[in-house]
């Protein structure tokens, strides 16, 4: 009766494991997994540009939400280089991450904005970020006033940022989707969070399968003078298993059946 018990343990722990989530994890070190690339280039497990409005689709999609309480993450491990003009005028994004409902990153798109936004900010500091949903009602969302040090920026201009974390979240609730933005510093503390709350998604709810997609951001008047946007890892995360994660636990339910007639002979 122990060894079942035992037995019975070590296989539930793997079913709830294997039944968690999908993690798609790209470190960079080609961009083969990715499409419209052309403008980005990678070094030692660092992707980079240093140009505006380049975008890149992880090739590699999650299952997306279908019932109340699913949820899809994405997130990217940034940093960003300020050149002579930085973030010194007004209306300026420098990068963004997504969730894409196509391949392609054209269409469907629930994206968050790492941005300057106002002219008259107070100096030394920057918009938090922005939130943006294609065709969905709501659909955009500014954030409020963070300081550049946060992410460590020692000035709009001419300055390295530290490593810091993008991440967009998507929740299904009954009648809508709410999404979260949140961002990290390099020590993985939360130093600025939003939401958009009760959105329709727009065309994004439509697909069943969702991608990730981010690069420099271009929007506005004028985009903002990052002389290079580098990214070390991308993820996206789905909490509902695979079709054959559940297959496995299922085979797994059936191993505990057999044990279970085993130590009953």
């Amino acid at each position: 009766m122990k060894k079942y018990a035992l037995l019975m343990s070590i296989v539930a722990v793997s079913t709830v494991g294997l039944a968690e989530m999908v993690t798609v994890t790209d470190q960079m070190d080609t961009l083969s997994s990715w499409s419209a690339n052309a403008n980005w280039t990678t070094t030692g497990g660092i992707a980079e540009t240093t140009s505006d409005a380049q975008f890149m689709t992880l090739q590699t999609g999650v299952a997306a939400p279908e019932a109340s309480g699913d949820w899809v993450s994405a997130k990217i491990k940034q940093r960003v280089t300020l050149g002579s003009a930085g973030l010194s005028a007004a209306n300026q994004y420098a990068s963004r991450i997504a969730i894409s409902g196509d391949a392609t990153g054209a269409s469907g798109l629930a994206k968050s904005m790492w941005t300057r936004r106002d002219a008259d900010a107070v100096p030394g500091q920057i918009w938090g970020s922005a939130v943006s949903v294609q065709g969905a009602t709501p659909n955009w969302k500014f954030g409020g006033w963070n300081n550049i040090s946060e992410i460590g920026l020692s000035s709009t201009t001419n300055a390295m940022s530290d490593w810091f974390t993008s991440e967009i979240v998507i929740t299904k609730t009954e009648t809508a989707y709410d999404v979260v933005i949140n961002y990290y510093d390099g020590t993985d503390a939360v130093v600025w969070t939003d939401s958009l709350a009760g959105t329709d998604l727009g065309d994004l709810a439509n697909s069943g399968t969702w991608y990730l997609n981010m690069g420099s951001e271009y929007q506005f008047t004028t985009s903002a003078d990052v002389a290079k946007l580098e990214v070390d890892q991308a993820t996206l995360t789905s909490s509902i298993p695979e079709p054959a994660t559940l297959g496995l636990v299922a085979a797994f339910g059936g191993a505990v059946l057999f044990i279970r007639r085993r130590f009953m002979l």
